[in-house]
């Protein structure tokens, strides 16, 4: 592992999108990509934790607040084939969970994404959504058929792995049931890099 001495954060804002580019990482870094939504932007989110504990990784964070697994088109930088030493993490689904959006159209979305990642030789680690602590008569159904729908994508693909984040999640380090202190984050950060560190060599 080679040592950084210093990094830079450069974090530029368009439509609530946020990319974040660490000025010292060599074109020899090997890139992790990141898909998400609000979880995955704020400036204490497990990303930019990432960075701290694991500066190896030349990390590029394509989140954007809102986003949804229906909504969501993959970044056309992404469009190209042969990235085996690149790894994306999907971390989409929660948006879902709360606009109660069909689990069907949700699932033809997602098999896509996966897909078209696999397909163009991207290692891909998919974070099942955890279980928020909101109105169980509300969001229950939903939590559980989305949670099940991450869970159906385990052990079909051998640079596919499905990371369940309730593992670590705690609903009582939330801002708001939903979005994480910085503390939390930090746990979402150390748990992600150990699963990264048993699969991507």
């Amino acid at each position: 592992m080679k040592t950084i001495w210093a990094y830079y954060i450069i974090a530029v804002f368009s439509c609530d999108l946020l990319f974040v580019s660490p000025a010292s990482a060599g074109h020899d870094e090997p890139r992790l990509i990141i898909i998400g939504n609000s979880l995955s932007t704020t400036h204490e989110s497990w990303p930019n934790l990432l960075r701290e504990i694991a500066p190896r990784w030349n990390i590029h964070v394509m989140a954007q607040n809102g986003r949804t697994i229906r909504d969501f088109s993959i970044p056309r930088d992404l469009w190209t084939t042969g990235n085996t030493d690149e790894t994306v993490i999907y971390f989409l689904g929660s948006n879902d969970i709360l606009q109660l959006n069909d689990v069907a159209h949700t699932k033809y979305r997602l098999q896509s994404h996966i897909a078209f990642l696999l397909e163009r030789n991207f290692k891909v680690l998919l974070i099942m959504p955890p279980i928020f602590a909101l109105d169980e008569d509300r969001f229950g159904a939903s939590i559980a058929s989305h949670r099940a729908l991450f869970e159906s994508f385990r052990s079909s693909d051998p640079n596919l792995w499905v990371y369940d984040i309730d593992h670590v999640w705690d609903s009582a380090e939330t801002r708001d049931g939903i979005h994480p202190t910085q503390s939390l984050s930090m746990r979402i950060a150390t748990a992600i890099n150990w699963v990264l560190a048993l699969n991507i060599r």
